[in-house]
């Protein structure tokens, strides 16, 4: 895989599993561990790419987390955090949400084809993008 990416000029990939309730062993310093082997792997092959830790933040799990452990799951070690609604949530609720959790700001959202809420509120998404979402 990594070989095929690097082939069509991907040279930085982020690993970003999900944090949430159904991986409840997933945490940020799990997953900065867990890239060092495939990193290995792709250095001895003379595959020349970076694999980063990131995660997929479950928005209503973000009660759950401690808040020094947030920055370890920004992508990349940088300043955005990958969040993802309930597929089932409602605009009104997908709004609250988003605008409460300022620690995992600035956010991308992942998935927003998949949330009812932006089938249910078409302007929905145009108004969180206005307000500094970015989307997958």
């Amino acid at each position: 895989m990594l070989r095929r990416a690097h082939g069509a000029g991907i040279r930085t990939i982020v690993a970003t599993p999900h944090i949430s309730p159904r991986y409840p062993d997933n945490r940020a310093g799990n997953i900065g561990s867990a890239v060092v082997a495939p990193q290995t792997e792709a250095a001895a092959a003379s595959v020349d790419i970076r694999i980063l830790p990131g995660a997929e933040l479950d928005l209503t799990h973000r009660e759950a987390l401690h808040e020094e452990e947030l920055p370890g799951l920004r992508l990349g070690s940088g300043p955005y955090t990958l969040v993802e609604l309930p597929f089932t949530a409602i605009a009104r609720f997908a709004e609250m949400l988003l605008g409460m959790h300022h620690d995992v700001q600035p956010a991308l959202l992942a998935h927003a084809e998949r949330c009812y809420a932006f089938h249910e509120d078409p302007d929905l998404l145009a108004r969180l993008v206005a307000a500094g979402i970015l989307v997958q």
